[in-house]
This record gives C-alpha cells, sequence and structure tokens, in this order.
C-alpha cells in the first residue's frame, strides 16, 4: 500500500518538475478552494430542497387552517339555523345570517388559497352544497314571514270584528 502511494507521489512528481514551492503551495490552496466550492454547492442544492419541503409545508398548514375554519363556522352556521328555526326569534335570525356571512367569506378564502386542483375541486362541491343550503335558510326565513303575517293579520281581523 505504502508503495502505491510513494509511486503516485512519484508520477506526480514527474508530471509537475519544474514546480516551486510556492507554486505548489498555491496550487494546494487552488485545491482546496475548488473543494470547498463543490461542497458549498452542494450545500446549496440542499438547502434550496429543504427550502422548498418547507415552503410545501407551510402552503399545507394554511389550507389546513382554512379548512378548520370553514369547519368551523359551518358548525356554527348550523346550530344558529336550526336555533333560528326553533325560535323564530329577530335576534336567532340576525345571528344565523351573520354566520352566514362568516361561512361564505371562508368558502371564498379557502377558493382563493388553494392551489391543489382536487382540494379546489372539493370546494367548488362545498361551496355548492352551501347555496342550496342558504336557499332552503333563505325559503324558511320567507314561510316563517308570512306566517307571521298570516297570523297578526288573523289576529287583527279577529280583533277588529
Amino acid at each position: 500500500m505504502a508503495d502505491g502511494k510513494r509511486a503516485w507521489l512519484r508520477s506526480i512528481s514527474i508530471r509537475m518538475p519544474t514546480l516551486r514551492f510556492r507554486a505548489k503551495i498555491t496550487l494546494g490552496f487552488a485545491l482546496v478552494l475548488a473543494i470547498t466550492a463543490v461542497s458549498m454547492g452542494i450545500a446549496y442544492l440542499g438547502f434550496e430542497r429543504i427550502s422548498n419541503k418547507v415552503t410545501s409545508y407551510r402552503q399545507s398548514v394554511a389550507e389546513s387552517d382554512l379548512a378548520r375554519n370553514i369547519d368551523r363556522e359551518l358548525i356554527s352556521y348550523q346550530a344558529l339555523a336550526r336555533y333560528y328555526v326553533v325560535t323564530a326569534k329577530d335576534d336567532d335570525e340576525k345571528a344565523a345570517l351573520a354566520s352566514e356571512a362568516k361561512l361564505k367569506g371562508a368558502i371564498d378564502q379557502s377558493m382563493k388559497a388553494t392551489t391543489d386542483s382536487t382540494r379546489l375541486d372539493k370546494i367548488t362541491k362545498l361551496a355548492r352544497e352551501f347555496r342550496t343550503y342558504t336557499k332552503i335558510f333563505e325559503d324558511i326565513r320567507n314561510l316563517k314571514h308570512e306566517s307571521d303575517k298570516v297570523s297578526q293579520n288573523e289576529l287583527m281581523r279577529d280583533g277588529n270584528r
């Protein structure tokens, strides 16, 4: 093994017999710089890969936050709408309508922020179902208002008689 190293060193010294000590030092320094540049390039590529993964992770966390907001607002809206149907009070109606607006805003915000096409399709489907649910709630509100008007008219008629 030692003979192989000596032979290799001799072959290098035969190829560069005229280099002085200063030139050999300069050549060694250039070699160290080249090795450092290569290792820095490899580190940079690794950093870029990690940076892309972190960006992807942050995007997925942001999308999950938006999904959580939709879920929270949906639960709130459903509860308030059901409560309004039971009580038929104006305050409950206002609370349900405010919750409906928040849910619509959360869905719109999620649609704007989502980049993945499959997730965007699911959010679009949710938005369509939400519109359907909103129309049903609006019909219920209109029926409640009409029912109130009819009952008030009947009371007014009986009161006038």
